[in-house]
């Protein structure tokens, strides 16, 4: 082991000791800053970030690792590891600078469990890293689930078909600080890509000397960003983020300690935010509204759009006449009323402001009955059957609903109402058990493409399941169009005109922070939270 790393990873053992016997002191002896936070449970079980799970551990590998940008709360990129960058005229070729003393963090932990192993290990943070997991992400060895987002790198497509070596990725170092990247066509959300775990550095060294257990436990887990993993516990739900020592770029931490948990029900929730066990929580709008922190705050971020969904492969919702007719004698405001909120037209979550993407649904009940007529005439059937999926918050509201169904459609239209759990009811439309659900339509992140993708069958993350290949078409060409607006708003109509979804009002994403706390950084996606700047 080289001597620097030496001196290094004897500076991490005083500061983690330091740690430990700070949080061991009475309560208020101590000078470490500590926040306890609640966030949605983690998926998988590795922090390995090509293949990292979603929720709770998903958070966590974006605060232990720095990719090239980050983004900003209004999606405006700002630098990571690299502190510049430039894009070439023709949109293909990105050229990033990448700082210079940007450290790997390497524990005790890890130094003492892999030994002589690391003797090839330097703790610079290089372009190399960047190309070797970059790599890693297409290879279908890996089996990296997010592998698709780097799918318009020059020869990924090829790479995970199996007809090139992954070594062939249009990933270059020019040198240690110097990465060029080429794709096959311009991508608008290109620099977003590169802010998920799927494309967080990895050295080629010590990945090798782990044999095969990158990620699964502490003594297996190199980082270089603000925060180091310290502990976790999968089955607990717990997660302990110290800061990093030897982080030196835009985002140094200026919290101590950062504990991660999986958020319990509200009951619980409500507790531990009361007694002051967590001092701060991921939650939806309702909860936020029904149980305000006293004397605390919030971050917001407007990426949720409460809409009724449709299984275009479901029974009677398969037929486009039948979503029509509910969207067209739907009495919104009714629900809007009962609800204390207020209607939307806009088919995307505000954070995507500016597209001015709308569809105003007919709203001539003589159209509507017309359109449920040709629909149970396609169907053959008398009645269409349609139970609405919801969480019991809904349930009174949705029910005055049913009655101006009655009123307008009789009993052509035999409309339900099932109350579920909101994890039953993301499990069931993740599944397509469901014909119509009330449900939060959340923004993946800013890309717009990936928020129509939910609503076609040719994605595995699919809503609706429409399948229709010119629908297809031009969400990929949403993705590659630099200005696409327009685009956005022609595939907008389209989803308005086969029924897909009707929009009924925007919701944020919340998460309560307890008094004299700030600084979380809450971006589209759930799983976008940054706690650097949390003090």
């Amino acid at each position: 082991m080289s001597g620097t790393r030496k001196l290094r990873t004897a500076a991490a053992v005083v500061l983690l000791l330091a740690f430990l016997l700070g949080l061991g002191s009475a309560c208020g002896k101590s000078d470490v800053v500590a926040f306890y936070f609640a966030v949605d449970p983690g998926r998988g079980s590795t922090f390995d970030p090509q293949i990292a799970g979603a929720g709770a551990i998903s958070v966590a590998v974006r605060n232990i690792y720095e990719g090239l940008v980050y983004l900003d709360e209004r999606g405006n990129p700002e630098p990571g590891v690299a502190e510049s960058w430039n894009i070439s005229d023709d949109g293909l070729t990105y050229t990033f600078h990448l700082r210079e003393g940007a450290k790997w963090h390497l524990t005790a932990t890890a130094s003492e469990e892999l030994g002589d192993k690391l003797k090839d290990f330097s703790d610079d943070v290089t372009a190399y890293d960047f190309v070797f997991a970059l790599r890693r992400a297409v290879d279908p060895a890996t089996g990296a689930p997010d592998a698709k987002l780097l799918e318009n790198v020059f020869f990924a497509k090829k790479i995970a078909a199996g007809e090139r070596s992954p070594e062939t990725l249009g990933v270059f170092a020019e040198n240690a600080h110097t990465l060029r990247i080429r794709l096959e066509k311009p991508q608008s959300d290109f620099l977003e890509v590169l802010t998920r775990p799927v494309c967080m550095p990895c050295p080629k060294a010590f990945f090798e000397a782990t044999g095969g257990r990158y990620g699964l436990y502490i003594k297996y887990i190199v980082s270089n960003g603000p925060f180091y993993l310290t502990r976790f516990d999968l089955d607990e739900g717990s997660y302990r983020l110290a800061k990093s020592p030897d982080y030196v770029g835009d985002h140094t931490a200026k919290a101590d300690v950062i504990w991660l948990y999986h958020r319990p029900d509200d009951e619980t929730l409500k507790e531990k935010l009361s007694d002051g066990t967590y001092t701060g929580a991921l939650v939806d709008e309702g909860y936020a509204e029904k149980n305000p922190l006293k004397g605390g705050s919030s971050v917001t971020c407007p990426d949720i759009l409460r809409a009724f969904v449709f299984n275009a492969a479901g029974k009677a919702a398969v037929n486009k006449d039948v979503r029509k007719a509910f969207c067209g004698a739907a009495a919104l405001e009714v629900l809007c009323a009962e609800c204390g909120k207020t209607e939307t037209k806009s088919m995307l979550p505000a954070a995507f402001d500016g597209v001015g993407a709308t569809y105003t649904y007919p709203d001539s009940i003589t159209e509507a009955r017309e359109q449920l007529r040709r629909g149970l005439e396609a169907l053959e059937a008398d009645t269409a059957e349609l139970s609405i999926l919801c969480e019991a918050r809904f349930e009174n509201a949705l029910r005055k609903l049913l009655q101006e169904y009655q009123k307008t459609l009789g009993i052509g239209m035999a409309v339900s109402v099932a109350v579920v759990e909101k994890e039953d009811l993301v499990s069931r439309v993740a599944a397509g058990n469901f014909e119509v659900a009330f449900y939060p339509l959340q923004a993946p992140a800013f890309g717009l493409s990936r928020w129509f993708a939910q609503f076609s069958a040719a994605s595995p993350k699919s809503v609706c399941r429409f399948d229709d290949a010119s629908f297809d078409a031009a969400v990929e060409n949403l993705r590659y169009n630099a200005d696409g607006a327009d685009d956005a708003r022609a595939l907008a109509r389209t989803v308005g005109a086969n029924a897909l979804m009707l929009p009924v009002w925007q919701e944020n994403s919340v998460f309560l922070l307890a008094k004299n706390v700030s600084g979380v950084r809450l971006l589209p996606g759930k799983d976008a939270i940054y706690f650097f700047d949390a003090k």
